[in-house]
């Protein structure tokens, strides 16, 4: 597992333009007219919608999400919002999601205080900003695909497509920063693990690549925002477009349980990578794939991880069929 450090927190007001390598972050200033609020397209199970008066009322397709509103989740159930020109978020079982703001001028900021979203955002015009924020980090994107989580202890973040910037949360009387540097900026296929308390010696962020089993978690998730409010406007509709995604999430589990029953050097003979035996001084034997070599060390990929080991230590290696 790769290891960065992060810096402090995104302000509430804070744009996200892609630039060179970098995410900046600049006060918003301005932004795009139009539609301000967000719709239901697509229901499962027991969900609720909470106005911003305090009222509460059960969560069905064509409700209108606006600036204010949270939406809850309980087990088992999914409610995809589609925001306006932006795209759709998918909230969730056991999920609570607030929508500070929905496409207003431009800007949408969601926050997670449990559970998990999907988002599937657009590329979108330098005036807008989408944002998702956890009692732990804050991430904000210019046009992706990724899941964003709190389970009370930490945050995570899984890209399917795109990038995310990734920043820790702000603490009291902490400063926004000027910039998200490019070791901020987590790409598709990775993952990064923010920790509401962590030790002195580590660091804020952690990442990590996605395994094959977790892109195909997130290819589950992504069907759900693909569902467009035309086709889901009837009642037949609805369920048929229900009954297509159970059958192609029942697939995907399928593909998933193959892949978490394959043995690690399995996977990466599927991957065709040539696999070696290392021969170790203190007699341990390590098989996996060579990633890289230089005269101090090898980096060894043994399909649960990349491992390190000193070039001294090494007495001899033999090819794996």
């Amino acid at each position: 597992m790769r290891k960065i450090m992060i810096g402090a927190a995104v302000s509430v007001c804070a744009l996200v333009i892609a630039a060179g390598a970098g995410f900046f972050l600049i006060s918003q200033k301005g932004g795009m007219s139009g539609p301000s609020h967000g719709v239901i397209v697509f229901v499962v199970g027991e969900a609720s919608v909470v106005k911003s008066d305090g009222k509460t009322a059960p969560a069905r397709p064509k409700d209108e999400i606006v600036s204010g509103d949270t939406v809850k989740t309980g087990k088992g159930s999914i409610v995809t919002v589609q925001i306006a020109d932006q795209g759709n978020v998918k909230v969730n079982e056991n999920t609570v999601l607030a929508f500070t703001s929905v496409f207003d001028k431009g800007r949408t900021g969601l926050v997670v205080s449990q559970g998990s979203i999907y988002s599937k955002i657009k590329k979108m015009e330098k005036s807008s900003v989408y944002e998702v924020k956890t009692p732990v980090y804050v991430a904000a994107v210019r046009g992706t695909e990724f899941l964003a989580s709190y389970d009370g202890v930490k945050g995570s973040v899984n890209v399917a497509d795109g990038k995310v910037g990734v920043v820790s949360s702000p603490k009291a009387g902490e400063a926004a920063p000027a910039a998200v540097s490019a070791e901020e900026i987590v790409s598709a296929k990775e993952g990064a693990v923010v920790f509401a308390e962590k030790k002195a010696s580590e660091p804020d962020v952690q990442r990590y690549s996605l395994s094959r089993a977790q892109m195909l978690e997130l290819q589950k998730h992504s069907m759900y925002t693909d569902v467009d409010a035309s086709a889901v406007d009837t009642a037949t509709k609805l369920d048929s477009m229900k009954q297509e995604l159970q059958k192609k999430e029942s697939e995907i589990d399928a593909q998933i349980t193959v892949e978490n029953n394959m043995s690690p050097l399995d996977k990466l003979r599927r991957d065709n990578r040539p696999l070696t035996m290392v021969y170790l001084r203190d007699g341990s034997q390590i098989a996996g794939s060579m990633v890289s070599q230089d005269e101090s060390n090898m980096r060894l990929d043994t399909g649960e991880g990349i491992i390190v080991l000193p070039v001294a230590e090494i007495i001899r290696r033999m090819p794996i069929k």
